[in-house]
């Protein structure tokens, strides 16, 4: 989060967007960036909201910019009549988050600078920094266990693929009876002479043969 609210949508839209989704609480007169944390996050469970980092600028250095710019970048600069009550849920939602107990030290604060010839936001590679390390130290921890595990033998690897490959392939898998029943019938054959004990199946690229071999697989 900056120094901007973020977009209000009209309240009718809003109304009928949160009764679509099934969100209950007050939704109008709210931005959608502070929705997405409300809902992404604080209605979260606590552990959901310990797998998540904040970041809150501190201000830019409003008074050496021009008033235009400092408006477009920050709501409390704002002509607007709707620029203080935007200004005044910003600074509520940030000290919201910083006084989650769950957030605790997973709330971050960064400075960026200005730079006055080039009229832009400078000095963000710290921050870019510290979300790479915050990121990469999290998935360290999540995965070490993992890590420390022997490496599997070409059998499990090979078995493993093939789960996956079943698992994909038979998603949303529907119809095709008549040919999975004549399939599962030389499958199930007693072995006897002069019997069926293979069948070949062909089709073009894409048509599902291995979709249909995924389900014969899951139904054996």
């Amino acid at each position: 989060l900056g120094d901007r609210y973020g977009w209000v949508p009209p309240e009718d839209r809003m109304a009928a967007a949160a009764q679509e989704a099934g969100l209950a609480g007050q939704v109008q007169g709210r931005s959608v960036t502070a929705l997405e944390i409300e809902y992404g996050i604080l209605k979260e469970s606590p552990e959901q909201r310990r797998r998540c980092f904040s970041y809150l600028r501190d201000p830019l250095p409003y008074d050496r910019m021009p008033a235009e710019l400092a408006q477009r970048y920050s709501d409390a600069h704002g002509t607007d009549p709707g620029a203080p009550a935007r200004a005044a849920a910003l600074e509520a939602l940030k000290a919201r988050l910083d006084r989650d107990p769950e957030l605790g030290s997973r709330v971050r604060h960064y400075r960026a600078g200005w730079d006055q010839t080039g009229q832009r936001v400078t000095g963000l590679e710290a921050w870019g920094e510290q979300v790479f390390q915050d990121l990469w130290g999290d998935l360290e921890s999540e995965t070490r266990q993992f890590a420390q595990q022997p490496l599997p033998t070409w059998e499990q690897a090979e078995r493993a693929a093939l789960a996956e490959f079943v698992e994909h392939r038979t998603r949303d898998f529907v119809g095709r009876e008549d040919l999975i029943g004549q399939l599962l019938g030389i499958a199930h054959s007693p072995v006897q002479d002069g019997a069926p004990w293979c069948a070949c199946v062909t089709g073009s690229a894409g048509s599902g043969k291995s979709a249909v071999f995924a389900h014969l697989y899951r139904r054996l």
